[in-house]
């Protein structure tokens, strides 16, 4: 009888979620915070205070802000507690990075053209990747529509690595014990959401197809 609650109720939860209405909620509701960093950046921004980390950060988030509003209604849409939980620590773990770590005292332990070079490879693969994914933009594992077009042709999660090589410019740009836990942290919530995702997609046919024809995850010939 549990068992057949739980399958019933998940069963209609996911269709809860799958109406158009429910999920233009649940997007907003995702990017409420995005929308109001945006705010206090512009604010910022006209105070004359601005550099390169916050406005590629912006602009990916013009991006998910912009994307997420018009995006495609799910196919299906995962309910597992998990993945809700390590979605959030993904895709909210960012403001934690960019607050503390302007807090703690911290050395660049890298030349600062390598920090920004990597920033700006991080964040061109990150946009490739929003534009290339456009409307079947998502933050819990959902099925919208498999894009196998732009870098989708060539790594299946572009984004997530994109993320990583981002905190990475981070870490070598303001070095100290508590940031690279607070970095770490961030990157295992970003590999893990990377695993999820695919975990859910696979019980799609039409995912299993892509994955054999686009091999790498994250690095192509690597891994």
């Amino acid at each position: 009888m549990r068992a057949f609650f739980d399958g019933a109720f998940k069963k209609k939860f996911a269709e809860f979620l799958r109406h158009p209405i429910v999920d233009k909620m649940v997007g907003v509701i995702a990017i409420s915070p995005m929308i109001f960093t945006l705010s206090v950046f512009a604010e910022r921004a006209l105070e004359g205070y601005i550099n390169l980390y916050g406005s590629l950060m912006a602009l990916n988030q013009v991006l998910i802000v912009g994307f997420t509003l018009v995006r495609r209604v799910p196919v299906r849409v995962s309910t597992n507690p998990l993945y809700w939980f390590i979605t959030a620590g993904r895709t909210y773990w960012t403001f934690v990075v960019f607050y503390y770590i302007a807090v703690w005292p911290s050395v660049a332990i890298v030349p600062g053209f390598v920090t920004q070079a990597l920033l700006v490879l991080s964040i061109a693969i990150i946009i490739w990747a929003r534009l290339s994914l456009g409307r079947s933009i998502g933050f819990i594992p959902a099925q919208r529509r498999i894009v196998s077009t732009g870098i989708y042709a060539y790594l299946r999660h572009p984004i997530h690595i994109g993320y990583v090589l981002f905190l990475l410019s981070f870490m070598l740009q303001s070095f100290s014990t508590i940031n690279c836990v607070i970095i770490g942290i961030g990157i295992v919530f970003t590999l893990a959401k990377s695993f999820i995702e695919e975990r859910f997609l696979c019980e799609s046919h039409e995912y299993q197809v892509y994955c054999d024809r686009v091999r790498y995850r994250w690095i192509p010939y690597v891994a």
